[in-house]
């Protein structure tokens, strides 16, 4: 099957919705199985670990930019359906762009939250969706300091994020429905 954003779609539509699974836990993906998997039928296989996933390739370190200007880098760089992204422990495919902020498929766990007691919970996700790269910031729990697209000073991971380019160029397709923030659109394409 020929690399084209419509047929990585139309494999990654058949992963929407799915319960997360870390480590492949009772027969389901979590975000580098998702990543890995979405891949495969087009002859790219990718390692089955984030990081050696993200160590595949070539990279553009976004971790010395502003929120703006790593979302203006991932626009203007990544190319749609055959873009990863990459922080410490999480994977995900850049798959276009909604209201001016990148898009992404990934099966994220959850969110970390915060409580009036200084304890720290979690937002449960759980399943393969398409968010921006803000997921959360509509609940007032999660804080920026919570959200894949954190403030440089508060930036708890130690490795920036990294946008890499999988397979050939792609043209940009037109924006899923819905995908922001605590939006999930039903299909990629």
């Amino acid at each position: 099957m020929p690399l084209t954003p419509r047929n990585v779609a139309a494999v990654g539509n058949q992963f929407m919705g799915q319960p997360y699974g870390w480590g492949g836990l009772d027969g389901k993906r979590d975000c580098s199985a998702v990543t890995h998997d979405l891949f495969v039928p087009f002859g790219i296989y990718l390692p089955r670990n984030s990081g050696s996933q993200a160590a595949a390739g070539g990279a553009i370190p976004l971790g010395d930019m502003g929120n703006a200007q790593k979302e203006s880098t991932i626009l203007s760089q990544g190319v749609p359906f055959a873009t990863l992204i990459w922080m410490k422990g999480h994977i995900m495919v850049y798959v276009g762009q909604w209201q001016g902020h990148p898009l992404i498929f990934h099966a994220p766990w959850g969110l970390h939250t915060f409580g009036n007691g200084g304890r720290d919970g979690r937002l449960v996700i759980g399943r393969v969706v398409v968010t921006t790269l803000r997921p959360g910031e509509e609940v007032p729990a999660v804080g920026p300091q919570h959200l894949l697209l954190k403030p440089r000073a508060g930036d708890d991971h130690p490795r920036p994020p990294v946008a890499r380019r999988r397979g050939e160029a792609c043209a940009a397709p037109g924006p899923p429905p819905g995908g922001g923030g605590g939006q999930r659109a039903e299909k990629l394409l």
